[in-house]
């Protein structure tokens, strides 16, 4: 299992005499939780494979509030014969919420593209509060207008 910060370190977990890979034999399984590089993800993929072994990607999502309040989501790509029984009941510990993305692969791209929303929305709602500051409104007004208005989201709390 790995839930690493960058691709990089998830290939170095992979590497050497010390590393994952090393250790695997057939039928084990990898989980891979980490929000990583596509490509890299693959790569590691087809190395598990090669030696018997099984992949599962399970990348958590949800945002910091969710984590805080123990109700992360993973969002899951993987065969159905690989990912249902144990290896479900073992992922579900750490994200109570699972949602099926598909084959080995899908999960990462929604999930990068899940990011790339939340990022645009935290811009769009710097540029709107900047214009509503330059407007001489009250800031603490607006912020609990548009908590319980149409403009809400996760990206305000």
């Amino acid at each position: 299992m790995t839930a690493l910060p960058r691709p990089e370190h998830v290939t170095a977990a992979f590497e050497g005499a010390d590393g994952l890979l090393a250790g695997f034999s057939k039928d084990m399984t990898w989980i891979e939780h980490s929000t990583t590089d596509f490509r890299n993800t693959m790569k590691l993929k087809e190395s598990v494979e090669a030696v018997g072994g099984h992949c599962v990607e399970a990348p958590f999502t949800g945002g910091m509030q969710i984590l805080r309040e123990g109700k992360m989501v993973s969002l899951v790509g993987a065969k159905p014969e690989v990912f249902e029984g144990a290896i479900a009941d073992l992922v579900a510990l750490s994200a109570p919420r699972l949602v099926r993305c598909g084959e080995f692969g899908h999960a990462t791209v929604i999930k990068v593209w899940s990011n790339v929303l939340c990022a645009a929305m935290d811009v769009h709602i710097g540029e709107v509060l900047a214009c509503c500051k330059k407007a001489g409104l009250d800031m603490n007004l607006v912020f609990d207008a548009m908590r319980v208005s149409s403009g809400n989201s996760f990206c305000c709390k």
